[in-house]
């Protein structure tokens, strides 16, 4: 019950901003470091408290503090054992902190575009080419803009969101076109009918949150009638 309590508040609020974004009547557009950023706000439960929960869930005193928020007389171990755990600990926020900082690296040539389909991001982007006068040979979901410029869409429909793949991730034109591509989108007509998913999405994450207030409130109440 304390895991969850943990876990699920993050996840909860990233769930009511990404509900709020979906209702909004124009797509939003961001780099993908603060896309990725967000992602991991929503996981930092899990990756903060679930992988030293399940490397404490070896232990019995452990799991018990983890399960239910209470705690049993320290037991006696050796001190090899002990320092091993130290250790292994250690080592997963380091495996864990370097895979997020190379991902975040990695994030660098990507824009997220929330709130929007295949056929708008589309559309928005050739209206962006010509406002710059650029003429862009399209590959399937891939441009060509100059010979040393490509950009690539990849379009996730259930959740309307889209992500650009700059190749090179500092080039030039990427930040005229994301410029008219912002503007472009800011004067998009809203939809005209309106999907549930941001609505949805709401409705979870307040769902996830009340679900944790009465977990707490639970152990809040277990604490005091066994302190009793």
């Amino acid at each position: 019950m304390l895991l969850l309590a943990i876990f699920l508040p993050p996840l909860a609020v990233y769930l009511i901003a990404l509900g709020w974004i979906n209702r909004r009547p124009h797509p939003v557009l961001t780099a993908g470091a603060w896309d990725f950023t967000g992602v991991l706000f929503a996981l930092s439960g899990f990756l903060l408290f679930g992988g030293p929960a399940f490397l404490g869930s070896l232990d019995e005193q452990s799991r018990a503090f983890w399960l239910l928020g209470v705690t049993e007389p320290a037991k006696a171990s050796p001190a090899g054992n002990w320092t091993f755990w130290i250790v292994v600990r250690l080592l997963y926020f380091a495996v864990v902190s370097g895979a997020a900082a190379f991902v975040l690296w990695r994030s660098r040539r990507l824009t997220s575009v929330y709130n929007i389909d295949s056929r708008s991001i589309f559309t928005a982007l050739e209206q962006a080419y010509r406002r710059l006068s650029l003429n862009p040979v399209r590959y399937g979901d891939s441009f060509l803009i100059e010979p040393s410029t490509t950009l690539q869409v990849d379009v996730f429909s259930p959740m309307r969101h889209a992500t650009l793949r700059w190749d090179p991730a500092d080039s030039p034109l990427r930040r005229a076109v994301e410029k008219e591509l912002t503007a472009v989108l800011a004067e998009a007509p809203p939809p005209e009918e309106e999907t549930i998913l941001g609505g949805c999405l709401t409705l979870f994450g307040v769902s996830l949150l009340v679900f944790t207030c009465f977990g707490a409130g639970f152990l809040i109440l277990l604490r005091f009638l066994t302190a009793r």
